[in-house]
């Protein structure tokens, strides 16, 4: 468990749940978190996080390869 001193929090001006959401933001950004592991790390839900991302301009992390497992998926499902 990470704990971060109450000192670290007044000197960079945030509080614990912001603190969290910036470093989940850049470890989503990094690609070190997924979608998911960065709003739990965040605390937040699905769209909320997304929401964060979007206010702060940050990309979600979705490519060619991400779309063609989506459809091969999809194909499985529907047969």
């Amino acid at each position: 468990m990470l704990v971060i001193e109450d000192k670290i929090l007044e000197l960079s001006d945030l509080s614990e749940n912001q603190m969290l959401e910036d470093i989940a933001m850049m470890l989503y950004q990094k690609r070190r978190l997924t979608f998911g592991q960065a709003a739990q790390l965040a605390k937040l839900s699905y769209t909320e996080f997304q929401f964060l991302l979007g206010k702060n301009q940050i990309p979600l992390n979705y490519d060619v390869s991400d779309l063609l497992e989506d459809v091969e998926t999809l194909k499985k499902i529907n047969g």
